[in-house]
C-alpha cells in the first residue's frame, strides 16, 4: 500500500500531479490511500480529479467539509476520522524567562496568512496591537511560537520583528526552530493561542489551551467546526480582515470563554484519539 500523508495537498493548485503519481501505484497493483486530508470542494468536483480519488482503496477526511464534500461527489470510499497529529506526544523543554507557564498567550503568525490578507501589512499591524494590548491590560506574558521554516515561507521573517519590537519588556519570548513534538511542549503550557498554522492550531487544541486561527483554507474552518460546532467565533480568514483590532477582539472572545473553550477542545480531543485507533483496521495494516 502507498499512504499519502500530505494533507492539503488537493487545497491549492497542483492536485494533478498526486492523481498521476496515484495512477503510478495503480498500474502497478499497489493500493492507494489519502489519510489525514483536507479538500477544497470545488476542486473534488472536477471530473479529472473524482476519477482520482476514486481509485483509493481509503480517503480519510479529517474534517466533516471535506467529507460531505466527497459524499456529494459520489464516493463511497470515505472516513471521516480526525487529524492524526492529535495524538502527537508533547515534550517540554526548559522555558524563557519570559514565559509565564499558564499565564502566557502563544502566538504563531506565518508569511502565508499575510500574503492571503487584504493588505497594507494587517496582519502584523493586528499583532503588534495585540501584543500591546496584552502587556498593557493584563500580567500575561507573549510567546511568539514558528512551525514552519522554509526557505520560501518562514514563520520568522514575520515573528522576529515583532520580538525585536518587545523584547525590552521583558515579557515577550521567541521559540527557535524545533521538533513538532517541542513545539507542542511550548504550546501547551500557554493558557491561549493565536495560531495561522494548522499543525500549530492542533498542538493547541489537543492540549486544551483556547484557541483562535488565521484561517484561508476549508481545513481550518472544518476542524473548528467540528470542535465548536460553527467556526465563525474561532476562524476568520485574513482576507476578510478590516481593521487593526482584529486580533484583539478574538483575544478578548477566548478571555469571555476561557474554560467552555478548552472543554470543548478537550471533549473533542477524546473522541479524536478513539477514532484515530480504528485506522490500522480501515487501512488492512496489522
Amino acid at each position: 500500500m502507498a499512504i499519502s500523508v500530505g494533507g492539503d495537498n488537493y487545497c491549492y493548485g497542483g492536485a494533478e500531479y498526486y492523481g498521476k503519481l496515484d495512477t503510478i501505484f495503480h498500474n502497478q497493483k499497489i493500493n492507494t490511500a489519502l489519510v489525514g486530508c483536507s479538500i477544497e470542494p470545488d476542486i473534488i468536483y472536477q471530473p479529472n480529479i473524482v476519477d482520482a480519488l476514486k481509485k483509493h482503496k481509503a480517503i480519510i477526511a479529517r474534517e466533516s467539509i471535506t467529507f460531505a464534500a466527497l459524499k456529494n461527489a459520489g464516493l463511497t470510499n470515505i472516513h471521516l476520522i480526525p487529524d492524526p497529529a492529535f495524538m502527537l506526544n508533547s515534550i517540554e523543554m526548559p522555558l524563557p524567562s519570559e514565559f509565564i507557564e499558564g499565564n502566557t498567550v502563544g502566538i504563531n503568525l506565518s508569511p502565508l496568512v499575510e500574503d492571503l490578507s487584504s493588505g497594507g501589512n494587517i496582519v502584523y499591524k493586528n499583532a503588534e496591537n495585540l501584543i500591546s494590548h496584552i502587556l498593557a491590560t493584563s500580567e500575561m506574558g507573549v510567546c511568539l511560537i514558528p512551525h514552519v521554516i522554509w526557505n520560501h515561507s518562514n514563520d520568522l521573517m514575520i515573528l522576529s520583528p515583532l520580538y525585536e519590537k518587545f523584547r525590552h519588556t521583558g515579557r515577550v519570548s521567541l521559540i527557535p526552530d524545533s521538533p513538532a513534538e517541542v513545539l507542542k511542549g511550548y504550546i501547551s503550557r500557554c493558557r491561549f493561542f493565536i495560531a495561522a498554522r494548522t499543525h500549530a492550531s492542533i498542538a493547541a487544541y489537543s492540549t486544551g489551551v483556547p484557541t483562535f486561527v488565521l484561517g484561508y483554507s476549508v481545513k481550518s474552518r472544518g476542524i473548528a467546526r467540528d470542535i465548536f460546532e460553527n467556526e465563525t467565533d474561532y476562524v476568520k480568514p485574513t482576507k476578510d480582515f478590516k481593521t487593526n483590532h482584529e486580533l484583539i477582539d478574538a483575544f478578548e472572545f477566548l478571555k469571555t470563554h476561557e474554560s467552555e473553550i478548552s472543554v470543548q477542545q478537550q471533549h473533542y480531543t477524546s473522541e479524536a484519539k478513539r477514532k484515530l485507533k480504528t485506522l490500522p483496521n480501515i487501512l488492512g495494516i496489522e
